[in-house]
């Protein structure tokens, strides 16, 4: 993904299924240290890529912009701003850019948790319901497992945090890739019992 950014486009329907495992015996560094990975993700179909800046100062892109995304982006990982165009804040209008990956990738990952998108799914006791998603299911919050289930302990409680860290609605405030790869390297160090730290005791800073 990050290289796609750097080659100016984004890929705009990263998905479970859009991502393939390619075996091999690489090993992976987390801080130096090495760690034998057994599978590799591959990253595919790439029909759906854009620019990875677009400015919405005009009708009719954004109207260009929500037809696209309509047509190539599966609506229950699609950005907020790939909905609307992003036409909430009038001339100061960010433009849409690559946190639309971003969003994607946070949706990805509580996918791998949980077995759906956040915005098709319902706890409901010990049970994940897959549900219909709509623009208006995009816009709520997160779902939580119920206290006191198998669900709400099966992950620690930074993974989910570390999902709504990336799932912020509001694209200005939400975070770059490359926050989301320090975070994630964090995360991975922890995990991987290095010392350990809050990882999300501070807010979002520019990098």
């Amino acid at each position: 993904v990050k290289c796609m950014h750097q080659h100016g486009y984004t890929h705009r329907d990263i998905k479970l299924e859009n991502v393939l495992l390619k075996k091999n015996d690489e090993h992976a560094s987390i801080n130096g240290e090495m760690y034998s990975s057994d599978m590799t993700p591959v990253l595919m179909d790439f029909g759906s890529a854009g620019p990875v800046s677009v400015t919405p100062r005009t009708r009719s892109i954004l109207l260009s912009i929500v037809d696209e995304a309509s047509v190539n982006s599966t609506v229950s990982y699609r950005a907020p701003e790939l909905f609307d165009g992003g036409a909430r804040h009038g001339d100061n209008e960010p433009d849409i850019d690559g946190k639309v990956d971003v969003w994607s990738l946070g949706c990805l990952l509580f996918g791998m948790m949980y077995g759906v998108s956040p915005f098709e799914c319902e706890f409901r006791g010990e049970d994940t319901r897959v549900v219909e998603c709509s623009q208006l299911r995009v816009l709520c919050n997160i779902p939580d497992p119920q206290p006191h289930t198998i669900l709400s302990t099966r992950y620690e409680i930074y993974m989910l945090q570390f999902v709504k860290f990336i799932l912020v609605h509001d694209r200005s405030k939400r975070p770059t890739l490359e926050q989301v790869s320090v975070k994630c390297d964090e995360l991975l160090s922890q995990s991987c019992g290095a010392q350990k730290r809050t990882l999300f005791d501070h807010p979002c800073e520019s990098v």
